[in-house]
């Protein structure tokens, strides 16, 4: 059994890039979901729909954990350091996309404008990253009473209680309180428990999909995050020791999830119109993994030919990078190097 730890690199990226894998592919599946349902009119009552309702809690809890465990070492930087490797990349990326995605929706100023306190759902996840990382450094002496409020905030977000506070919130800012625990557990206390899992991650994960089942059962979407989040990482382990072909494509998918979550989200809704203009047979049963895979497909297709000319679209530039290899600080920064 091969432990986790922040230098040893290969197991890190074969267990924890394959579950961030399957954690951005369950996020481009819902927003499939989402665009067929105003479409193609999928129906409410279809399997997919099944599928995703309980992965709703899931998706974003596993992907901000596994992103705040590989992020755990680079904390005792100091703040100008920090500052310049671990959160320049996100705020950079966050205020190009926003420009570029106005432009593409020719959005007013003032739209730009509130996206930098209410983010648009393509881009949420690149301001709570910002917030999150601020957050881990800013409180690293102080661990335990922050984390005791962030999970205070998560439990009372998942609950929709207080309303008056919560329905005064956006969905992606509410949605940024209820994740941040799931971060900065993984940034300050995960490895030990991280490295107790991978020892026997199939009797946890049977024993965290019973009481997820449970959780989901009595409503306890809290509970159901935690351990279906649990459940998410025993998979990730199993697959990376036991399913070669498919540990090899999540892993893949988990070292592109940047240009996945950005680009994926002005897809969908086209690529659904489109399907319906060449046939509504069974579209109810094909258009939504198709739509994943394609949507998934070519954000990484995109990547890899932009990186030749306009590399800046998903790293640091070279004159804000100061002195790094460019690109290279933008990919550790991304992938907690």
């Amino acid at each position: 059994m091969s432990e986790i730890t922040a230098s040893d690199k290969k197991p890190r990226e074969l267990f924890l890039d394959t579950a961030k894998g399957f954690s951005i592919v369950l996020v481009v599946f819902w927003h499939a979901i989402a665009a067929a349902y105003t479409t193609i009119d999928l129906p409410r009552d279809s399997i997919y729909v099944a599928i995703n309702n309980p992965l709703l809690q899931i998706r974003m809890p596993l992907f901000f954990f596994v992103s705040g465990l590989v992020f755990s070492h680079t904390l005792s930087k100091g703040w100008a350091t920090f500052f310049r490797k671990r959160l320049l990349t996100m705020i950079w990326l966050f205020t190009l996309w926003t420009f570029l995605y106005a432009l593409r929706g020719r959005e007013d100023p003032e739209w730009v404008l509130s996206s930098f306190y209410n983010p648009p759902i393509h881009l949420w996840f690149l301001w709570g990253l910002v917030i999150y990382r601020f957050t881990a450094r800013a409180a690293v002496s102080m661990k335990l009473p922050a984390i005791l409020i962030a999970a205070a905030l998560s439990i009372l977000s998942f609950a929709g209680w207080p309303q008056n506070l919560w329905g005064a919130l956006s969905t992606h800012q509410t949605a940024v309180a209820k994740d941040a625990v799931f971060y900065l557990f993984g940034i300050w206390f995960a490895m030990p428990w991280v490295r107790y899992l991978v020892a026997r991650p199939i009797t946890i994960g049977t024993a965290a999909l019973l009481l997820a089942i449970i959780s989901g059962k009595l409503g306890f979407n809290a509970g159901l995050a935690v351990f279906g989040t649990i459940v998410g990482l025993s998979i990730a382990k199993i697959i990376t020791d036991h399913l070669e072909a498919v540990r090899a494509l999540f892993t893949y998918l988990g070292r592109h999830s940047l240009e996945i979550f950005i680009l994926h989200f002005g897809m969908m809704w086209p690529l659904m119109s489109l399907f319906r203009k060449v046939t509504e047979e069974g579209i109810e049963y094909w258009a939504v993994p198709l739509g994943t895979a394609i949507a998934v497909f070519v954000s990484v297709v995109i990547r890899n030919i932009t990186d030749r000319f306009a590399p800046w679209l998903f790293v640091l530039p070279k004159f804000l990078a100061k002195g790094e290899r460019p690109g290279l600080a933008d990919e550790r920064s991304l992938q907690g190097k």
